[in-house]
């Protein structure tokens, strides 16, 4: 109706005095309508079931707002908050559905909730709350209790899915070995019911933690099995289930391992492919988890800063659009590394300010290694000192939770920082943590952490007039990468070979190598 034709008509209807009964009326239907499209939700493609149900999202605000407003309907306002579950699921509306979901589970309403309605509340309250504010306490407590009351009613579908949430808590936490025992949990529970597609999806969270644990080989098995075994819904989008689409998700952390084992160009290919599927499925956490997990960080690794930039900014964006201050907090970690590498140290206080975010909200997860990338950054800006206790702090907490896939790297970081003064102890104690660094990569088959390290440790025998030694270490493991020869570490160290005396020997054969393999050296 035009504006003025409905204000009108909703003035006689006040007037008439049955406003409340025909509001009543007005959501009773719109509770059948739910009740219809989640049922679908489960069966039909997400293109048409958007087209089909998402503009009824305007009506079922109204509803629920009249419905609670002076606890007019209370028992139908509970009744479709359940109902629009899936809608504010599909919508990617988080912030909307914590609040809306928060009203639901209000003490005060416990006597209008089923043991049903409580268990899809709970576990969509910890999906929400997790992905606006982060793994706080009662993101666990509400997936607990929803758990609790799916075997109760021997709900063996919503006791997979609050596992699945468990797991994911235990990963942002950083506790991955809590995050593999609930893997185990999934697997066992999904073969007694003979659920293929759950245990097939159940090694893309294995694989995630024995990524972060520092297991890439068996990291890679695990993703790799899954998504060669994946088949596609007919008709559905799998998110509607496993909240992500599950072969795209396995993708992006197997681009994460593809990397760290020296295989930067394809890493990147796989990177790419999971952001275009995150945009074709039009999922707020889809996009997140591409872009702050895989795309962004790779492209930091690799050095493609303009790559970098161009995410960031479409991330943020998305961020602030659907009020996820979590991802927020992680976009800003990527925001400050990239002020780091292009040399500007107001990415010092934006990385500090954002893992202290994350940090007081239990969030663990990558946080060991964007510690290390600020006590680096400290290094490089002359407080060395503070760097010091930075990197102190980033062992420390990589090791008390076991996430050691970046350790090589820290330990890295700070022997740099311990060669930065200029006493003899140190320096050897910096030279110890560079072979501790190079045995570590080489225990995870992180051959782009051993790099890395290699460089580092080259530079500090060429500043201490060793250059003879390089050739020897640099220019065997530069040989091993058979791709991403144009991206920074390999750019470095090959230029570094090639300035020094005998180890420009080592870069002479590593590029008659690469020849033979037909690839093309930077400069060469």
């Amino acid at each position: 109706m035009l504006d003025t034709t409905r204000k009108y008509a909703l003035q006689k209807l006040a007037e008439s005095g049955e406003s409340n009964s025909l509001r009543q009326r007005h959501a009773e239907h719109l509770l059948e309508l739910a009740k219809r499209a989640e049922a679908e939700w489960k069966i039909r493609p997400t293109a048409q079931w958007l087209a089909e149900y998402g503009r009824k999202m305007d009506d079922i605000r109204g509803a629920l707002g009249w419905a609670f407003s002076g606890n007019r309907s209370v028992a139908t306002g509970v009744a479709l908050t359940v109902a629009a579950l899936p809608f504010w699921e599909h919508l990617s509306l988080l912030e909307e559905c914590r609040t809306g979901v928060e009203l639901a589970l209000s003490r005060c309403f416990a006597d209008f909730r089923s043991a049903s309605d409580e268990m899809k509340l709970q576990l969509a309250y910890g999906t929400a709350l997790l992905h606006t504010r982060g793994p706080l306490p009662e993101v666990k407590t509400a997936w607990t209790t929803a758990l609790g009351s799916a075997e109760v009613l021997n709900d063996t579908e919503y006791m997979l899915r609050c596992l699945w949430g468990l797991c994911d808590y235990f990963t942002w936490t950083g506790d991955h070995q809590s995050a593999l025992g609930m893997a185990d949990r999934i697997r066992r529970l999904a073969t007694d019911r003979g659920d293929l597609d759950a245990r097939n999806n159940v090694d893309r969270q294995t694989g995630t933690a024995l990524r972060y644990l520092g297991e890439l080989a068996e990291a890679r098995r695990h993703l790799e099995r899954m998504i060669s075994r994946y088949v596609p819904p007919v008709t559905r989008s799998d998110i509607a289930r496993f909240q992500l689409d599950p072969r795209s998700a396995a993708r992006g952390t197997l681009a994460n391992v593809t990397w760290l084992q020296g295989h930067p160009d394809k890493a990147v290919a796989m990177a790419q492919r999971q952001l275009e599927e995150a945009r074709a499925s039009q999922h707020a956490l889809a996009l997140c988890n591409a872009i702050v997990h895989t795309t962004c960080p790779i492209a930091l690794w690799t050095g493609d800063l303009a790559a970098a930039e161009r995410l960031l900014v479409g991330i943020e964006a998305h961020v602030a659009e659907h009020a996820m201050s979590i991802w927020s907090a992680m976009s800003r970690c990527l925001r400050a590394e990239w002020l780091l590498q292009s040399g500007d140290p107001s990415g010092l206080a934006m990385l500090r300010g954002a893992l202290d975010e994350l940090l007081v909200v239990g969030f663990r997860m990558r946080c060991p290694f964007y510690i290390g990338v600020y006590a680096a950054g400290l290094g490089d800006h002359g407080d060395v000192d503070a760097g010091q206790t930075a990197i102190g702090e980033a062992v420390a907490l990589s090791a008390s939770t076991g996430e050691i896939w970046c350790m090589p790297e820290l330990l890295r970081i700070k022997a740099v920082l311990l060669g930065k003064e200029s006493a003899n102890r140190t320096v050897k104690t910096a030279e110890a943590l560079y072979f501790q660094s190079l045995d570590l990569a080489r225990h995870q088959g992180a051959l782009s952490w051993e790099l890395r390290a290699a460089t580092a440790l080259a530079e500090h025998w060429a500043q201490s007039g060793q250059s003879e030694r390089v050739g020897g270490l640099l220019a065997p493991i530069y040989r091993r990468f058979g791709e991403g020869l144009t991206t920074r570490d390999l750019v470095k160290a090959r230029a570094l070979l090639d300035t020094l005396g005998d180890a420009g020997k080592g870069s002479k054969s590593a590029a008659r190598q690469a020849r033979r393999d037909g690839h093309t050296h930077p400069n060469s």
